[in-house]
């Protein structure tokens, strides 16, 4: 008769081994169902990069089909005489030169430049063009009795207020006071070093004194 102990060591080892058993039957069931659904996220990828690929394709087609479309050309004449119309000054009649202020060039760039390529030449010509506008502007105002000159009494609005003035005013005298003072103390040290200069020269000249005395005093002796 086989021992009861030894007896027991066997149904607990055939016991581990039935279990080590189904546990790997349960992993490679997970394995499977694993490998079945990344199977499927591929398969879903494929689908959503073929899917936008083909709406690339279908955008791009439909740009190009766009791009070939001739718009034709319209010429509306009386439409665009009626809105002139509706824009036009007074009504298409003669306007008040004092409503549009456009002044003409009496001459051109082409016949005061010989040489277009000269930059001197050509700016001084516009300089010129744009001058002899302005006083053909001068007399049609007065002509049309359109004040362009400035009153002997008008005085403009000051772009800055009063108190920015006054503190512009206040910084620059201060700066100004800071400069006389170091121009003051500057002078006053040059006076300095002068007035310690001269009186070294006066010590210096009463001791050449004193020594030129005291040889005089040993020779008479």
């Amino acid at each position: 008769a086989m021992p009861r102990g030894k007896k027991k060591e066997e149904e607990v080892e055939e016991e581990s081994e039935e279990e080590i058993e189904e546990e790997e039957e349960d992993d490679d069931e997970e394995g499977s169902e694993e490998d079945g659904e990344e199977m499927d996220e591929d398969d879903d990828e494929d689908d959503d990069d073929e899917q936008d690929e083909e709406e690339h394709e279908m955008e791009k087609a439909a740009l190009l089909a766009k791009s070939h479309v001739v718009t034709p050309a319209i010429n509306n004449h009386a439409g665009l005489r009626q809105k002139l119309s509706d824009i036009v000054l007074n009504g298409g009649k003669k306007v008040p030169w004092a409503d549009v202020f456009a002044v003409l060039a009496r001459t051109t760039s082409q016949s005061l430049v010989e040489n277009v390529d000269d930059d001197l030449k050509r700016e001084l010509a516009f300089y010129d063009i744009a001058l002899a506008g302005v006083r053909d502007c001068q007399e049609q105002c007065r002509s049309s009795n359109v004040a362009f000159e400035r009153p002997n009494d008008y005085y403009a609005e000051m772009v800055k207020t009063d108190d920015h003035m006054l503190k512009v005013k206040k910084e620059l005298m201060q700066q100004a006071a800071k400069i006389e003072a170091a121009e003051i103390r500057r002078r006053q040290r040059d006076a300095k070093k002068f007035g310690k200069a001269m009186q070294t020269e006066r010590t210096l000249e009463k001791h050449k004194n004193k020594r030129e005395d005291l040889e005089s005093i040993k020779q008479w002796r």
